[in-house]
């Protein structure tokens, strides 16, 4: 998940020139066919698109991928614990990308919407499997916001508001990996003791870090003091031998 966030921040460079009207392609698209043509400054634009096209249908991908798996795991439950299977994972993988990058292509070759991918694959998890409750609730009410966004955009509720929601939709999508490693790691006990030895850890140095500052102004000030008061006495004694 964190590397296909680097895609998304791949994806994110290569749209954002074109999002800010730094490149212009009014003189690329064809209004009578509603296609574009294809020019060299186009070509990163598609990439971005298709890149971040792929990172969304990915994360759609992972929760059916998870209740599969698990399905898996219950009906092999004596021994899927010493025997993990490590094909049941890779194929799943193999297959949600393949689905992905497929879905991504069509996407970018015939405008397929992004609101009805999301909601085709939230639809599949119809069938409720126990495992890291926490991250399905929380993926869930993740998607549930993006879906009530998505919808007042596409039915243009709120007109003054559509800059904001594209904003908040735009820093759902790319901070996405922020919100669910935190729940997973607060989830798995021995991440959660590492996490809290780390920050435990930072707090610290950082604490002494601004003690080792308090420390060092502080014998500045007095530095300085001694030398004022230094430079007075020697001043004043000057002054009476005058």
């Amino acid at each position: 998940m964190i590397s296909q966030w680097f895609e998304c921040l791949v994806a994110r460079l290569l749209i954002i020139p074109y999002q800010e009207g730094w490149i212009s392609i009014k003189d690329t698209v064809v209004e009578d066919s509603g296609h574009f043509e294809v020019s060299l400054l186009f070509i990163p634009l598609l990439i971005g698109g298709f890149l971040r096209a792929h990172y969304i249908l990915s994360l759609a991908m992972f929760i059916p991928c998870i209740v599969i798996e698990r399905i898996i795991a219950s009906i092999f439950i004596r021994t899927y614990e010493k025997h993990p299977r490590m094909y049941v994972s890779t194929s799943l993988l193999t297959v949600s990308h393949i689905i992905s990058v497929l879905l991504s292509y069509y996407t970018i070759q015939w405008k397929y919407s992004y609101f009805q991918i999301l909601i085709t694959f939230t639809l599949l998890l119809s069938s409720t499997v126990t495992l890291a409750y926490r991250i399905l609730v929380c993926i869930g009410i993740y998607i549930f916001l993006l879906c009530i966004i998505l919808f007042t955009l596409f039915f243009d509720v709120f007109p003054s508001l559509n800059l904001v929601l594209v904003f908040l939709v735009e820093n759902c999508i790319y901070l996405n990996p922020l919100l669910i490693c935190t729940v997973t790691m607060c989830s798995v006990d021995p991440w959660r003791a590492i996490l809290i030895r780390d920050i435990d850890i930072l707090s610290c140095r950082l604490l002494r870090l601004n003690r080792t500052n308090i420390h060092r102004v502080r014998s500045i000030e007095e530095k300085m003091m001694a030398r004022e008061e230094t430079d007075i006495y020697f001043r004043d004694l000057k002054v009476m031998w005058a």
